[in-house]
């Protein structure tokens, strides 16, 4: 067993014995151009990544960990903003999250207990229900006012102004999320009204819709999009 397989072992063996099985550090994507800044919380040299996880996991502030290849250096953040000040060759980012989650494409938001893969294109919504269903994920759906509202914060976080949502017409000007429960709250005034056959979420705050919200819309829309 060579030096980077023992680490792996070691390192899954640790979240085992730590999370009671269920929670494992995995690799996440970092952004440079999107998103609020890391904070860096602690610096250490010579690790591996196994003492790396294990130092994150000794502070309680700790959230994530950069560990750098190439310089033999480990950073500990203490925020998940999905940004950092241009990522060094080498570098690779852990989050501890579920073990659904799937490493190097998702990021897990603890805050609602998911993880979201931030898709970078803009697609229609065939394409981008299509796209998610190929990693076996679906569009985000929100039937929680929290789970609205931190999509509306990630989208600013991001700066979407529209995204794609998992929604069903059943009726005329009548939607469902994907779980069947009924899209009643947080439409933009007066929607939806033009009876449409998908559903997106607008946050770009124009005069018609101030404070953001749902409206019904053309599926031929290309917009951005989360995969749950």
């Amino acid at each position: 067993m060579n030096c980077k397989t023992w680490n792996i072992f070691v390192l899954i063996f640790y979240n085992y014995l730590k999370e009671g099985g269920t929670d494992t550090w995995k690799i996440v994507p970092r952004l440079t151009n999107k998103g609020v800044n890391e904070v860096i919380i602690a610096t250490s040299t010579n690790p591996t990544v196994t003492s790396c996880a294990v130092k994150c996991h000794q502070l309680q502030m700790c959230k994530l960990f950069r560990y750098h290849k190439i310089t033999s250096t480990c950073d500990l953040y203490k925020t998940v903003n999905l940004k950092v000040n241009g990522l060094a060759p080498g570098s690779v980012f852990f989050q501890l999250m579920p073990y659904n989650c799937v490493a190097g494409l998702d990021e897990w938001f603890p805050e609602i207990l998911q993880c979201i893969w931030i898709h970078p294109s803009s697609l229609s919504y065939a394409d981008a229900n299509a796209t998610c269903y190929a990693h076996s994920k679906s569009l985000i759906s929100m039937e929680t006012d929290t789970k609205y509202q931190f999509v509306k914060k990630l989208m600013s976080m991001m700066g979407y102004f529209w995204i794609h949502c998992f929604a069903r017409r059943v009726g005329t000007n009548r939607y469902e999320w994907e779980s069947g429960s009924s899209i009643s709250n947080n439409w933009c005034p007066s929607q939806p009204d033009r009876d449409f056959p998908c559903v997106g979420i607008d946050i770009k705050l124009d005069s018609w819709c101030p404070d953001g919200g749902l409206d019904d819309i053309l599926c031929s829309d290309e917009r951005h999009f989360f995969c749950t």
